[in-house]
């Protein structure tokens, strides 16, 4: 008899895999759950493969991973019991592990449930917070540090509520002198009123579902507090075929300016904006270089397109630039005439001496101004399906005997 409890806890403790249902369909274990811990995924599976070893007996020939994020299933990755024993043993280099591991679409199959663990309802913590604005012109260097008490409650796996409280330690956006009058509705440039008139305050306050709706469909809906400035409520669809190198997804929402406390108040000026963004990754000469070009009305209810092109590298460092156009002339949009920005996001795993998923962006938008600004969402579908591209797992296959 196999303790699939035990079992659950040490995956987590060695695979980084917070355990949602152990299942058999045929000779295959199926362990789905989400990864916390392990940045290359195919080290998450080298290391469930080995914790799964050690307590199944000769029945079971594959071992798979069924990757989620936020409850939604997102690719199954599996290896060839006996090939990745011979891996480890030396008897086989990779090239030819390669040929016993695979990665799927999630498929609704046949299968005896093993193992259901009672989920974590509540989690929360502190953490650091920092922000910037690199090269604009009232200072090199706009800045708010700062900690956050992160909380989040889950009702199901699809479904949950989080919140932030951040208190402010220090910032210079005092610093930032934007008065000049606009044409355009006030709607990123009161960013010193937002930092600076209450040391606590509340930027996140949501309720969150997320459901797949089909093979290579997934959608979500959210509501409250959607990020500092604005609240309001929303939806995304996405459509991602597995194994194609491109995807397409929408989202409208309908949102109202906060007030400068950043509590529950509100300002009168309110929006309706959303975009319809193709996803395309163009594969130039072997290099991950992905296009994303969305459409749509912006905050200031102007109607635009914005233009992002970024490489990813094989460590997971991404690098890229956007400028988005508006029907906004450039007498309306102020001084730079059109938002245009650099940024360079990094794994925290190239950083800090243990593995974490997490990543810490940098972005160089050296003018705030209202013109072509989008909702900064918490959550967005494309982002959640990240693992859907292979790119990070094939190139990084080593990592399975680590």
């Amino acid at each position: 008899q196999v303790d699939w409890s035990a079992v659950s806890r040490q995956l987590h403790a060695n695979a980084g895999i917070r355990v949602s249902k152990i299942a058999l369909r045929g000779r295959e274990l199926l362990v789905t759950g989400e990864q916390d811990r392990y940045f290359y995924p195919a080290k998450g599976l080298g290391r469930a493969a080995r914790v799964l070893d050690r307590h199944l007996d000769a029945d079971t020939d594959w071992f798979t991973v069924v990757s989620t994020r936020e409850g939604l299933p997102v690719v199954e990755s599996s290896v060839d019991r006996s090939r990745f024993n011979a891996f480890l043993d030396h008897d086989i280099d990779l090239k030819t592990l390669r040929l016993s591991v695979e990665q799927n679409a999630p498929l609704a199959a046949p299968e005896k449930v093993l193992y259901r663990p009672e989920p974590d309802r509540y989690t929360g913590g502190f953490s650091v917070s920092y922000s910037q604005n690199i090269g604009g012109p009232d200072a090199f260097v706009l800045y708010q540090l700062g900690a956050n008490y992160d909380a989040e409650f889950r009702f199901t796996p699809n479904l949950w509520f989080n919140g932030t409280l951040h208190g402010n330690a220090f910032n210079n956006y005092d610093r930032f002198k934007y008065t000049a009058p606009s044409r355009l509705p006030r709607v990123r440039t009161h960013i010193r009123e937002y930092l600076t008139t209450r040391r606590i305050t509340m930027p996140i306050f949501q309720l969150t579902a997320t459901r797949r709706l089909g093979v290579d469909w997934y959608g979500m809906a959210y509501a409250g507090m959607l990020e500092s400035m604005y609240g309001g409520a929303g939806g995304e669809v996405l459509y991602r075929p597995f194994g194609e190198r491109w995807a397409i997804g929408a989202d409208v929402n309908w949102v109202k300016q906060r007030s400068f406390e950043q509590d529950f108040s509100f300002r009168n000026y309110h929006v309706v904006t959303g975009h319809v963004t193709g996803y395309f990754d163009l594969g130039y000469k072997g290099r991950d270089i992905t296009l994303a070009v969305s459409a749509g009305r912006y905050l200031a209810r102007d109607w635009g397109v914005t233009f992002d092109v970024s490489r990813s590298f094989r460590n997971g460092v991404r690098m890229g630039a956007y400028t988005t156009f508006t029907n906004v002339s450039s007498e309306e949009f102020g001084e730079g005439s059109f938002d245009k920005g650099i940024y360079v996001s990094i794994p925290f795993d190239l950083m800090q001496g243990r593995s974490t998923p997490n990543r810490a962006r940098f972005t160089w938008a050296p003018l705030i101004r209202d013109g072509g600004a989008k909702l900064a969402k918490q959550y967005s579908l494309y982002t959640l399906t990240e693992d859907r591209d292979s790119d990070l797992f094939n190139d990084n296959l080593d990592k399975i005997g680590e």
